[in-house]
Formats: structure tokens, sequence, C-alpha cells
């Protein structure tokens, strides 16, 4: 597993991206991971090259191949954008 991105929200969760195995969240009170894979979480690829927060506390997604997705939150799912 490759780690491409670790960043932290708005909330201080830790999020980590994967080349391979998705991305992975660490809520700041618990220490239970949650990964988010194109299987279950409904992101278009495990092969995550960055991950980007903004001002708004939105996740930024970057995949290999296989568009953006968004999360507005921890507890929303993931929004896709497919490159046309």
């Amino acid at each position: 597993m490759w780690v491409t991105a670790i960043v932290h929200d708005a909330e201080n969760n830790l999020w980590v991206s994967t080349e391979g195995l998705g991305v992975w969240m660490m809520p700041r009170d618990s220490q239970q991971i949650h990964p988010f894979r194109a299987a279950g979480a409904g992101i278009n690829s495990n092969a995550i090259a960055t991950i980007y927060v903004d001002k708004e506390d939105r996740k930024w997604v970057g995949t290999l191949r296989g568009g953006i997705n968004i999360v507005e939150n921890s507890r929303n799912p993931f929004r896709k954008i497919s490159f046309l």
C-alpha cells in the first residue's frame, strides 16, 4: 500500500488516501478507522492520487482514471464527478 496524502478536516479527523486501498478516515475521538473503498463506499476507484480539504470542509478525492469524488462531511456518501 502506498500512501498518497494525509490531511485533516475541520473536525480534526484524519484522512489518508492510498494507491490501491481507497481512502481511510480516523475520527479524532476514536481509535476506529473507517475505510472508503470502491466496492462499498461509492468512490470511483481505490487508486487515489490525492485528497484535498477545502475551506468548506469538503474532501476532494482525485482518483487515478476514475475522476473526482467529493464528500461533504464524514457521515455523507461520496459524490462522483467522472471524466467524459
